[in-house]
This record gives C-alpha cells, sequence and structure tokens, in this order.
C-alpha cells in the first residue's frame, strides 16, 4: 500500500466483500476517501493507513454487498403516495369506500381526494368500481384514486365534468372497468391515456411539500441496502429532485427516464443521455405500449380467457416506431413499457430495426415488466441488447389474475430463467408505489416464485426459478450498465464509488425463505455513512 494515512475517510475491516463479477474476494477491508473506495486488502493491511480523523469500523464478520438499485421506480410519486390516501390493504369495496370516507371528512370541500392502490382482484367476487360509489360519498370534493397497477383511475362525477367526460356516455376508447362487467353500464372509470388528463388538473407537489417526512422514507430505503433508483416521472418530480439536490438533500442516486411526450423539448434543449452527475442523471425515455395484467389491459396475441378482448394497444406500431426514431436521433435510450405478449413481440421487432443505429450511438434500450413473452422472442433480448427490466415482485401478487385470465399461456409469464439463460441482461425494480420498495421480497420470488412469499405455497413454473448470483447483478452491475455507470457503480472494487451495505446475515448461508428478512446493519453512500444499525466500538 502506497496510501499515506492524511487520505482515508472510512475503513471498514473483518468483513466478508462479495462482488457480483468476482464473487467473493479475499480481501476482508476497504478504505474510503471522498466518495469512492481506494483500497481494498487484509485488515492488517487496510488498517495501517488509519488516521485521527477517518472512521474505523468492525463490520463482525457480516457479508458486504455492493449498494442496490431499483431498476424500476416512481420514485417521488411513492415519496408522495405516503402523504396521500392508499388503499393497498383493503380486500373489500366497503372497506376501501370507508377509507375513502374518513379521508373526505377530513378534508374541506372543494379540495382533491387522491391516493389509490385499489385492487378490485382481491374484492369479494361481483364488487366492482363504479363513479357512483365516490358520488355517495361526496360531489364537494374532487376524488380521484388510481388502481393499484396505475392504469386505471377511479373518479367521481365533479371530476368527470373537469377533464370534459360526460358522465353518462363511455369515452372513445373506453373498454374493462370502464364497464361494469355485469351491467355493462358505463363506470365512468378512467383507463390508460384517458386517465392522464386527471394528472393535469392535480395540485402540483415541490419539495418543500415532501422535505419534513422524506428523510424518514430514505432510512426505510438505506435499511434495505437501497442506494440508487432508475426512475421514471415528469419533469415536476425532476425539479423536486433538482431542489433536493441543491439543498444537500436529495440522499439517493436517481437515473431519470422522461415521458416521450415531451421528447420535442428534449431535443429543442438538446438534452441527451448521460446529463447531469453521479447523483441526478438523465438516461433516456419511456414509452407505453400496453396496460397491465391487473386492468386485464396488457396487449396479448389471444384473448384474455373469459373476456371478449385482448387487452389495449396504448401505441400502434407505426407511432411506436416514429417515437423510437426521435428518441434514437436524439440520443435518449428508451426504456417501453410492454408487458403483454404482442406488445413485447412489436416492441422487439421496433428495437430490431434500429439495432444498429443505437449501437453506433451507444444507447441502451430496455423493456419494461415484459411479463408475458413468446419462446421465439426470448433471443431477441441478447440479439439487440436490450435490456429486460423486470418486477419480480409483481409475480407474488400476480399468480392469481394469472391463473384466472391466462391459464392456457400461464407458463410462458415472468419467464426468468429463460431471459438469463438466453442471454438477455436482467434489471430488478420494485415499481413503486404499485408494490413495495423492499428488494428482498423480489429476490425471494425470483428464487422461489411463491404466491405472497408464502413457503408453503407451490413454485409457479419452478423451471423459471433464478438463482442467488443472477439476482444480485440484476440489482448491483447490471443497472449500473443500464444506467451507463457500470465502470463507477455497482462493484466493490478500487476506484468505484463507495455505495455499499453490510447484511445482518449471509445470504448464502440460510434457507431462501429467511431472505426475505435480510436488513442493512450498515449503509454507505458516496463514502458516507447515512444509516447505521451496529454498535459503536
Amino acid at each position: 500500500m502506497k496510501l499515506s494515512s492524511p487520505f482515508i475517510d472510512l475503513i471498514l475491516y473483518n468483513a466478508r466483500i462479495y462482488d457480483p463479477l468476482n464473487g467473493f474476494l479475499p480481501a476482508t477491508a476497504l478504505a474510503t476517501r471522498f466518495d469512492r473506495i481506494i483500497a481494498l486488502g487484509s485488515d492488517q493491511e487496510i488498517l495501517q493507513l488509519k488516521n485521527h480523523s477517518g472512521q474505523i469500523i468492525n463490520a463482525g464478520g457480516r457479508l458486504l454487498l455492493p449498494g442496490f438499485t431499483d431498476s424500476h421506480t416512481h420514485y417521488w410519486k411513492y415519496i408522495q403516495r405516503q402523504m396521500e390516501l392508499n388503499l393497498e390493504n383493503c380486500h373489500s369495496l366497503s372497506d376501501t369506500l370507508q377509507l375513502t370516507k374518513e379521508r373526505v371528512k377530513r378534508s374541506p370541500e372543494g379540495s382533491w381526494i387522491t391516493g389509490g392502490g385499489w385492487d378490485y382482484n382481491l374484492w369479494p367476487a361481483g364488487e366492482y368500481p363504479h363513479r357512483q360509489q365516490l358520488d355517495d360519498i361526496s360531489t364537494r370534493h374532487f376524488i380521484a384514486l388510481d388502481s393499484k397497477d396505475w392504469h386505471t383511475c377511479w373518479v367521481n362525477t365533479p371530476v368527470l365534468k373537469r377533464v370534459g367526460i360526460d358522465p353518462e356516455k363511455p369515452y372513445p376508447g373506453a373498454k374493462q372497468l370502464a364497464f361494469h362487467r355485469v351491467t355493462g353500464e358505463f363506470t365512468g372509470l378512467l383507463e390508460e391515456q384517458v386517465r392522464l388528463a386527471v394528472f393535469e388538473l392535480l395540485p402540483k407537489w415541490d419539495f418543500s411539500r415532501l422535505q419534513a417526512r422524506y428523510p424518514e422514507m430514505l432510512q426505510q430505503f438505506y435499511r434495505c441496502g437501497i442506494t440508487a433508483v432508475h426512475s421514471v416521472e415528469t419533469p415536476d418530480e425532476f425539479r423536486i429532485s433538482q431542489d433536493a439536490r441543491n439543498q444537500n438533500q436529495l440522499g439517493m442516486r436517481i437515473f431519470w427516464y422522461l415521458p416521450y411526450q415531451l421528447l420535442d423539448q428534449a431535443k429543442a434543449l438538446a438534452i441527451g443521455q448521460d446529463v447531469g452527475d453521479d447523483f441526478l442523471r438523465i438516461c433516456g425515455v419511456k414509452m407505453f405500449v400496453d396496460g397491465a395484467f391487473g386492468s386485464q389491459s396488457a396487449e396479448l396475441l389471444e384473448n384474455y380467457d373469459g373476456l371478449n378482448h385482448s387487452g389495449t394497444e396504448v401505441m400502434m406500431e407505426s407511432e411506436l416506431k416514429e417515437a423510437v426514431a426521435a428518441a434514437i436521433s436524439s440520443r435518449l435510450s428508451c426504456a417501453i413499457h410492454a408487458i403483454g405478449d404482442r406488445a413485447v413481440q412489436k416492441t422487439l421487432r421496433i428495437l430490431g430495426q434500429f439495432h444498429q443505429q443505437s449501437r453506433q450511438s451507444g444507447l441502451r434500450h430496455r423493456i419494461e415488466h415484459a411479463q408475458l413473452i413468446q419462446p421465439e422472442d426470448i433471443p431477441l433480448f441478447k440479439k439487440y441488447q436490450v435490456y429486460a427490466s423486470v418486477q419480480p415482485i409483481h409475480l407474488a401478487h400476480d399468480i392469481p389474475v394469472i391463473r384466472k385470465y391466462l391459464s392456457r399461456r400461464a407458463h410462458l409469464t415472468y419467464p426468468f430463467r429463460s431471459l438469463k439463460k438466453q442471454g438477455a441482461t436482467l434489471l430488478f425494480g420494485s415499481d413503486i408505489p404499485v408494490e413495495d420498495y423492499n428488494p428482498w421480497c423480489g429476490i425471494y420470488t425470483a428464487m422461489e416464485r411463491k404466491y405472497l412469499f408464502k413457503p408453503d405455497e407451490p413454485s409457479f413454473f419452478p423451471e423459471q426459478k433464478l438463482d442467488l448470483l443472477s439476482c444480485l447483478q440484476a440489482c448491483t452491475i447490471n443497472p449500473a450498465a443500464a444506467a451507463g455507470v457500470d465502470h463507477r457503480l455497482g462493484r466493490i472494487h478500487p476506484g468505484m464509488l463507495a455505495d455499499f451495505f453490510l447484511c445482518n446475515h449471509n445470504i448464502f448461508d440460510i434457507p431462501v425463505q429467511h431472505l426475505i428478512h435480510t436488513h442493512s446493519m450498515l449503509t454507505v453512500i458516496d463514502g458516507k455513512i447515512v444509516y447505521r444499525e451496529l454498535t459503536r466500538e
């Protein structure tokens, strides 16, 4: 070691250090300076570098991993949702309406009641949302509640009128929950693109509204080992990120994907990928090709079981091709939401047409979700170098929906092992606030494929299980590569950014069902301790 002690900020020793590319390292200690890992070695070697001002931490033989990246979030929407009406734990229509009624009682007339997380798939058979149910609670408030999958918005009549929709007449393109499953009556629920009109009316959030509770929410992420996110959000949320960054309160690395509707503005401002710094960086543009399983709006090659439709085509192939071409000309990578097999097939076909041009421009395209894939399409992820950005935690909740609506095709859903085996690069995300942020629930699901993480449940098509190493790579080095920062993030190696955490147990030595109880004892971002459960020496 040729380092002089005045340059060491942090020494961590007596650790079992794991790198996602090289496995367990012979080194048991590391040293950091400013934001970087600058040395790895034995305890004796690294402790020789100690000085009076640097911190020294005994890891107690614990496992040290690179910081995790959540590759699919709506980050600030999640933060906001914690301050809105949360309906995720409601298992009936009556429970959902009761919580809504309680929030209305506490809110002044004329105000907006926002939030969501309702999932009619969890309600007793025959219970469906309808605008009249919200009208019975109040027509003197504006009530707008997103479904769990964020593809349907349940609103009362005052909101319908504000967005210019006749409460008695279906809007063009209305499908699924816009019509009552039994009576066929127009329910007033807003689906897919139509629901976006509501978002334009909502009161704007800024960092000052979130600032008081934000630190405690950061601690939740840190405790799980999360140090970075990929986020798909609007310029309003990007502004929140900027404000937090300017006040040195961001606390999380954010790699941002802007809505494709803003391509013209991005082009006019000459905004391309990799604009920003290591804490806030623009990576690309997000597009939606279809809907979701939960709302039966994912675009399929065949009809859903028991229904007379095959989902919603949010973007036609010609529209998608035009949008992808525009993004590539602006040097922006494409993150394309495609869940159903027809949507995935269409997306791969378009990205294949631009493969050579994309490679020459250094672009890093990805398909978000990819939950139902025909076998012949799986090799195209490798062929066209398209990242498979998947959210294993969705599977833990989707199994009953898949069995009900996709029974003949269930074996083609969430094909994690087939993707990995045929050369696709996997990225793991949570899709917060749609699902829980805990990456260990996603890892457990990818490895065991159990409904609601229950060990006694049968594994859902166990031939698609992943191994632990593949899961760790999907949370560390792979997301770094998708963001173009794998040369300085996602590994434990000298010169890399000092983002890492200590596990409360060795995940390689425990029964797999205990993975969901994994958490961090010490989390470091940019060389600074941001979370600590370890007792001080």
